[in-house]
């Protein structure tokens, strides 16, 4: 497995993105934008985690719908992000 560089600046995780053969990995996004989380409830926060993601994966001349799982931690309940994906 090799680290790469490709990250984003608002992002806090460790590796942002990590290849490891055909697979990308993506990890710990949080709703930050220039340092402070990003509007007052889920629907901006989720909006722009989203965008980040797709910034990465741009890195990687890949989109949303080359995603094949995502999994969500939410510290309030609120609805999936299941909409910015595509079934198969």
């Amino acid at each position: 497995m090799r680290r790469h560089s490709k990250s984003n600046p608002d992002s806090l995780s460790l590796s942002s993105a990590r290849r490891a053969n055909d697979l990308l990995f993506l990890s710990g996004q949080l709703a930050l934008d220039e340092g402070a989380i990003v509007g007052a409830d889920i629907a901006p926060r989720r909006r722009r985690i989203i965008d980040m993601i797709t910034h990465q994966l741009a890195a990687y001349d890949l989109k949303l719908s080359d995603v094949q799982k995502t999994s969500n931690w939410h510290s309030a309940r609120a609805t999936p992000s299941l909409r910015f994906f595509q079934s198969p």
